[in-house]
């Protein structure tokens, strides 16, 4: 029998004994026995020891009175600043949640549902005094009546469990973000924020990094399930408690965000909606450098218990050591990918070496004979480049060098290719071009170059004709010297 389906029995189980227990009160009011207080006091005994054994807290209501209320669930709640046995103190609390902050959401709901004629069940996870209580609310029918119940299990034990549900949960979360091309920290952020909300550890959960201009971007950013704020950016001059976490580089717990907001040196939390706030910032620090901070928030003061601050340093680490792997993944393949142009490109110029220009043509020209598509070549040499080298310095000269190259790369495809074959001689691959369409793109090229008071000779071919490499450069390097004699001849 796995977990669910125990706690479900037990569930079940315990709505038996609790239908039965309200089924016997009216029985036995409408009985009006004279012995009916004796029999209700010997049926209270022995229902409460069912309860007990099970180490419930429990509290029935109706509209009019409480039914049936424990010792064990006046223990957890203590907290929350009020004798759950007074009716009037329930009642105000009802009328008004905002009251007790610490169970706002569980009390909200039952002033929701407390006068609704329908079955409701909800569960939520408490952190009261350092312990885990788990809150359960019922809305029941009890023969034709509806009747609120309440019921509270201490599950700290528990905790470790959910601590490595939650870590494992996010490990998983995190490795299938990391495993994809871009990273997409709201997409994480929500997963994040939904594992921490379902055992009611925050009520707003942040993501924030530091913008090499000084902003603070939120890629996550998110209070309720409503009041989503991601993707917003603070100035260099907002000095929140974001900036105060990154700025010093440390772990920091606010315990009351209406009375301890002002922070050192002019930093402040600020509050939402004007509740009071259990605030807890994490800084985002890798190679020495804080780089941004994760943020853990919940309604209420002095919410974080020992255990829950432990779990938050281990998921702000886990979310570090992602993005610092991912930072590191990024300039590896940055690094590479230079690496690679420079092994394949003239650190110079910027066109393509002769030896990637081999094994591009060789591939280009056999695509060629496949579909019967042309493809053509073009050698160029820089008219005059020794003249200019001995006359203005080899520092104009290559200032011509790479004039020449940008010139190229504005005039060609992106599928074509400008390799430098040495010196001021280069050659150009046109691929699915024919001659025609060859000389047009160089023409456009010597008007270009003109404005820049270069001048080429250049001769072109179809390489489909041939069947070797050689052969082409032999045929191009011929027709190209026969255009610059034709040009010295002028």
């Amino acid at each position: 029998m796995n977990e669910s389906t125990s706690s479900y029995l037990a569930l079940l189980i315990l709505l038996i004994l609790i239908t039965s227990f309200i089924v016997y009160i009216h029985v036995r009011a409408v009985k009006k026995r004279k012995d009916d207080h004796t029999e209700k006091e010997r049926f209270l005994s022995m229902f409460g020891s069912v309860i007990e054994a099970q180490n419930l807290g429990l509290v029935i209501w109706d509209k009019e009175e409480i039914v049936y209320i424990n010792a064990r669930i006046i223990a957890h709640l203590k907290d929350a600043k009020i004798d759950i046995r007074d009716r009037q103190q329930v009642r105000k609390l009802l009328e008004n949640p905002d009251s007790n902050l610490l169970f706002y959401d569980v009390l909200g709901t039952i002033k929701e549902k407390a006068n609704v004629d329908e079955d409701f069940t909800q569960v939520w996870t408490k952190e009261i005094e350092k312990k885990f209580i788990e809150v359960t609310y019922m809305r029941k029918n009890c023969i034709g009546l509806y009747y609120n119940i309440v019921t509270t299990r201490d599950i700290s034990m528990e905790f470790s469990v959910i601590e490595n549900k939650i870590l494992n949960e996010l490990i998983n979360i995190l490795s299938e973000e990391i495993s994809k091309d871009n990273i997409d920290l709201k997409e994480i952020g929500e997963k994040i924020r939904t594992l921490l909300v379902q055992y009611s550890l925050v009520d707003i959960f942040a993501i924030a990094l530091l913008e090499p201009n000084g902003e603070i971007y939120y890629p996550y950013f998110k209070y309720g399930d409503t009041d989503d704020r991601s993707g917003m950016r603070y100035s260099s001059e907002r000095k929140n408690f974001t900036r105060y976490v990154i700025d010093k580089g440390m772990k920091t717990l606010i315990r009351d965000s209406k009375k301890n907001g002002e922070l050192p040196d002019g930093y402040r939390v600020f509050t939402i909606y004007d509740k009071a706030f259990t605030d807890y910032g994490v800084p985002i620090i890798y190679r020495n450098i804080s780089r941004g901070a994760v943020l853990f928030e919940k309604i209420g003061v002095d919410q974080f218990s020992e255990s829950t601050i432990s779990l938050f340093d281990k998921v702000a680490s886990i979310i570090t050591l992602a993005l610092s792997f991912v930072d590191t993944l990024q300039e590896v393949q940055y690094e590479r990918k230079r690496f690679f142009e420079l092994s394949i490109k003239d650190y110079l110029t910027g066109a393509y070496s002769r030896r990637f220009l081999e094994q591009y043509l060789e591939k280009e020209m056999n695509k060629s004979k496949r579909t019967n598509r042309p493809i053509s070549v073009v050698f160029i040499d820089i008219d005059k480049f020794k003249e200019i080298n001995d006359k203005f310095g080899h520092v104009y000269g290559d200032v011509v060098l790479k004039t020449f190259v940008e010139v190229i790369n504005r005039n060609i495809r992106a599928m074509d290719l400008i390799a430098r074959y040495g010196g001021d001689e280069f050659i150009l691959v046109f691929p699915e071009t024919d001659i025609t369409h060859a000389h047009n793109v160089m023409d456009r090229i010597l008007e270009s170059l003109s404005k820049e008071k270069i001048s080429i000779s250049f001769g072109i071919i179809d390489a489909t004709a041939f069947d070797s490499i050689e052969e082409v450069y032999k045929e191009v390097d011929n027709r190209m010297y026969g255009m610059k004699r034709r040009n010295e001849g002028c």
